[in-house]
């Protein structure tokens, strides 16, 4: 079934920090993953999952065209599994999905050559992101043994970087990059959160990861260079903001709540923003952050108790040295979400009813 879907506006009072939903909803069963991103013009795109029967699952990739939703493209699974989770990006017109498959195994498909690309095998996390080149950074860890020839084999945290082109054509050139070892997880001290993000440039990037309970933060090809010191939490989101430099979202350690910090361009070290959320749900540990072009920082985390809502709560840098919450309530429970920023907006793909239904929401700030 083709998607095409027209605007929708929940309220008719638009007011600053207001979140209307654009587009009606897409109805589909057992929606598994949600995803979004934006075009070179700043429209909005996302790609949902939904599994169909014998497990196989379809990814509808929905662009929003000014006017109302349409389907793209269309990815199926060829495997038996399904996917479980995905990151959907548009980078330089081309749009790519990186994919997990029966939680143990992944790959980053490109949109531009049939969805094929970089397959990466047999890992436990992993997240990546593509610069103006074209080139691939990926964070990467896996339980195997030191002797398989897979990155991020050993219970190592590795940094693998795919040069050029030649990874996303097919057949797939190296397969396995160049890498970079960046830590090593031991049983009791575990890799639990990894985030890699474009930086400064087009070619730079900002990569965080959460090992033992430890937040850690680097930038560029170099593992050793860490953005000030450690901290502790987990659940963590990274956004790097050409003006106002890096944010973190976590959730605080021994606690529910969401914090935030931020690296700004000239800085030494993090600047505490303080609690964003002050109670949400550890068992769906995500945090999604989003910064808009003049500063405002936008956190999204579900609520401790209540299946329905999701907790939004904004701070705008130098406007503002507190956190104000603006929640929204779904029609149902919020099984997946998204969230990002373009200009002075921010969107918010999720899936609600107990993943029976797609919906976008915005807010302009």
């Amino acid at each position: 079934m083709k998607h095409t879907c027209a605007l929708l506006v929940l309220s008719t009072a638009l007011c600053h920090g207001a979140w209307v939903q654009l587009g009606q909803t897409m109805h589909e069963e057992n929606v598994t993953a949600v995803s979004m991103d934006f075009d070179p013009d700043g429209l909005p795109a996302f790609a949902f999952g939904y599994n169909e029967s014998a497990g196989r699952t379809t990814i509808p990739v929905m662009a929003w065209d000014g006017v109302q939703w349409e389907e793209d493209t269309r990815r199926r699974s060829q495997f038996g599994q399904g996917y479980h989770e995905f990151d959907f990006k548009v980078r330089n017109s081309v749009k790519y999905l990186g994919l997990k498959i029966h939680y143990r195994f992944g790959s980053v498909l490109n949109g531009a050559v049939e969805w094929r690309g970089c397959y990466a095998f047999h890992n436990d996390l992993f997240d990546y992101d593509i610069d103006s080149k074209g080139n691939m950074v990926m964070l990467w860890v896996s339980t195997l043994p030191t002797d398989s020839s897979y990155p991020g084999t050993g219970n190592k945290l590795v940094l693998v970087t795919y040069a050029g082109a030649g990874w996303n054509q097919y057949p797939a050139g190296n397969a396995f990059g160049q890498q970079t070892p960046v830590a090593q997880q031991t049983q009791a001290d575990r890799v639990t959160d990894v985030k890699i993000v474009r930086g400064a440039t087009d070619d730079s990037f900002v990569a965080g990861y959460v090992l033992g309970g430890e937040v850690t933060v680097f930038n560029d090809s170099k593992a050793a260079n860490t953005l000030g010191k450690p901290w502790q939490g987990r659940g963590l989101d990274l956004v790097h903001h050409r003006t106002y430099g890096t944010f973190a979202s976590y959730i605080v350690a021994g606690t529910q709540s969401v914090g935030v910090k931020r690296f700004a361009l000239d800085a030494s070290d993090w600047v505490d923003m303080g609690v964003a959320v002050a109670s949400s749900d550890l068992s769906k540990i995500k945090t999604t952050l989003a910064v808009t072009d003049d500063g405002t920082v936008v956190v999204a985390a579900p609520d401790a108790t209540k299946d329905t809502l999701l907790h939004t709560s904004t701070y705008t840098i130098g406007a503002s040295n507190s956190w104000a919450l603006n929640s929204f309530e779904a029609a149902g429970p919020i099984t997946h979400w998204d969230m990002g920023a373009n200009g002075f907006s921010v969107y918010i793909v999720l899936s609600e009813n107990d993943g029976k239904g797609v919906r976008v929401v915005k807010s302009d700030f």
